[in-house]
């Protein structure tokens, strides 16, 4: 019988452990498109519980081949409800044409 009260008190610490954390990783661009030489933003946002630490990369001088960072990233937080949302924007260019596509920005 105790051994029975033992693994069941052991299930319900493993569920309780295992409940996920509720986070929401987007990135996007202003434009789908970037003419050779134009400016336009790309930012990255993490909607996360408030007690949860995160590390978002830092991108220094490029997001991939053939596009350059500018400037950036302007960090911007908003804490509401228990969740933080976290904001960084970049300005980004390019200067050669053709199809580049920007690798995922977190992996969990």
């Amino acid at each position: 019988m105790r051994r029975l009260i033992t693994y069941i008190f052991l299930l319900f610490a493993v569920f309780y452990a295992v409940n996920g954390q509720d986070i929401k990783v987007t990135s996007s661009f202003d434009s789908t498109r970037i003419y050779i030489g134009d400016q336009i933003k790309f930012t990255i946002t993490v909607d996360q519980p408030s007690g949860l630490s995160l590390n978002l990369p830092f991108f220094k001088d490029s997001l991939c081949m053939n596009i350059d960072i500018l400037s950036g990233p302007v960090i911007d937080s908003i804490i509401s409800n228990g969740r933080i949302k976290i904001s960084e924007k970049y300005l980004i260019t390019s200067f050669d044409s053709g199809f580049y596509q920007i690798p995922p920005v977190l992996e969990f």
